[in-house]
């Protein structure tokens, strides 16, 4: 990755602004927000009866849950790892 990093910061004009990696974070950060911003959108209309369950990816409700539960559980990892953000600790 450092040999990548070291060629696009010598061949990308104004990647130099970029030449501490944890800079990337805040494109990170804004792609969590939008995504999550979806999903929670999505299992939303699902729970209202706005949107039928797609039946064409899933053979059942239960498996349909399971892919559901699994997504909050990923979803609940990013706020996990940012408790001390929320908290202040």
């Amino acid at each position: 990755m450092g040999e990548t990093y070291s060629w696009l910061l010598d061949n990308i004009p104004l990647f130099v602004a970029f030449r501490e990696p944890t800079k990337f974070l805040i494109v990170v950060a804004a792609a969590y927000s939008v995504l999550i911003g979806f999903a929670i959108t999505h299992f939303y209309n699902i729970l209202n009866g706005k949107m039928p369950i797609p039946t064409s990816l899933t053979k059942s409700k239960k498996h349909y849950v399971v892919k559901i539960v699994c997504t909050v559980l990923i979803i609940s990892t990013f706020f996990l790892n940012s408790w001390p953000l929320l908290t202040g600790a």
